[in-house]
C-alpha cells in the first residue's frame, strides 16, 4: 500500500461526498445531505488515519472511534461534533420514519460546521 495514494483516495472521495451533500442540500434533502456529510467527514477521518499510521483505515463508520484511531491533535469541540454527527448515519442508513427530517436549526447548525470541520480534517491529515 502506497499510504500518500491511499490519503489521495480517501480525500477525493471525501470532496465527493460533500459535494454530493451540497446537490442535496439545494434540493432540500437534509437528512440525505448531511448523511452524505457524515460521509465526508468519514472519508476525511480515514486519511488523517492513513497518514498517522500508514495502515488501511478500519472498517468503520463511528466518527468518534474514527477520530481516536487517528491519533491526537482533533479538538475538543471537533470531537463533540463528530459524535453528534454520528445519528446522521445512522438515520441516513435507517430512518426511523419516512417523514423524518432534522430540524432547520440542526441543518442550520450542522451543514455549515461539516464543511469547516472536514477542511480542519483535510488539512491535518
Amino acid at each position: 500500500m502506497n499510504p500518500e495514494r491511499q490519503v489521495d483516495y480517501w480525500v477525493t472521495l471525501s470532496a465527493r461526498d460533500i459535494g454530493t451533500a451540497d446537490i442535496l442540500m439545494k434540493a432540500d434533502r437534509p437528512l440525505e445531505a448531511l448523511f452524505f456529510a457524515h460521509m465526508g467527514l468519514e472519508k476525511a477521518l480515514k486519511a488523517r488515519i492513513v497518514r498517522a499510521t500508514g495502515e488501511p483505515p478500519p472498517h468503520l463508520h463511528n466518527l468518534s472511534r474514527l477520530a481516536e484511531a487517528s491519533g491526537p491533535g482533533i479538538p475538543e469541540d471537533v470531537l463533540d461534533f463528530l459524535a453528534e454527527m454520528n445519528r446522521f448515519q445512522v438515520h441516513g442508513r435507517y430512518p426511523l420514519s419516512l417523514d423524518y427530517r432534522p430540524s432547520k436549526e440542526e441543518v442550520a447548525r450542522c451543514w455549515p460546521r461539516a464543511r469547516e470541520v472536514r477542511e480542519c480534517l483535510i488539512r491535518t491529515s
